[in-house]
């Protein structure tokens, strides 16, 4: 406990580290679906927006389910948050991949 100023008791917070980013854990509903409606997999997360270069695993994840069958279920998920290195290496990376993709050559070749 710090006991600011004003006299009122406070909790402590973990210094941001916007450096080297952090690890911590959060509840999440995982949603999957296997119809011939949907084929989906969906992670939700209580009270964290995901940004890039964030990895999150989900602890004991849910049976995949049969076909025709949707699983809906709450579990917990471990969030390692990207540095300042990780943020802003991603979307450069997703880029030069993406334009990778563009890349289309063609040879002058005469057919045999």
């Amino acid at each position: 406990m710090i006991i600011a100023a004003t006299g009122r008791r406070t909790e402590a917070r973990p210094a941001a580290r916007p450096l080297f980013g952090r690890t911590f854990e959060v509840d999440c509903t995982v949603d999957i679906e296997q119809t011939t409606e949907s084929l989906h997999a969906y992670v939700f997360l209580d009270g964290y927006e995901v940004g890039p270069g964030d990895e999150v695993t989900v602890k004991d994840p849910p049976p995949t389910p049969a076909f025709g069958d949707r699983v809906v279920c709450r579990r917990r998920a471990t969030v390692r948050q990207a540095g300042l290195f990780g943020r802003i290496w991603t979307p450069i990376a997703a880029y030069r991949e993406l334009t990778g993709l563009y890349e289309v050559g063609f040879d002058e070749r005469s057919p045999s």
